[in-house]
């Protein structure tokens, strides 16, 4: 299956729904603030968490960025995406966004 499309359906697949938009030519989602957005290349996918330097990553998906406080997945055709690590991600990403979280 194509990585962006599993990629989607992990985001769809939350509890709390994300706004969905295309901002900088690429797939945005945002939750009371900026959640993640993707940048697609020829030779691989990177899912970018505006605070993933406040996410526990206890995987080691993440690569740090020129940016502290962003962090990336990078998704290969030899590093695929781990769905079950990813939706924890994810989850853990809305709930900094959560009024009370």
């Amino acid at each position: 299956m194509d990585q962006g499309l599993v990629l989607l359906e992990e985001i769809r697949a939350l509890p709390t729904p994300l706004e969905e938009s295309i901002k900088w030519r690429n797939p945005y989602f945002d939750y009371n603030g900026a959640v993640v957005k993707w940048y697609v290349a020829k030779a691989w996918l990177n899912v970018y968490f505006y605070k993933g330097y406040l996410l526990e990553d206890s995987e080691g998906l993440f690569e740090q960025t020129d940016d502290l406080r962003i962090r990336t997945v990078k998704i290969t055709q030899a590093r695929p995406l781990d769905r079950v690590s990813f939706a924890a991600l994810l989850d853990a990403a809305v709930q900094l966004n959560t009024p009370g979280g």
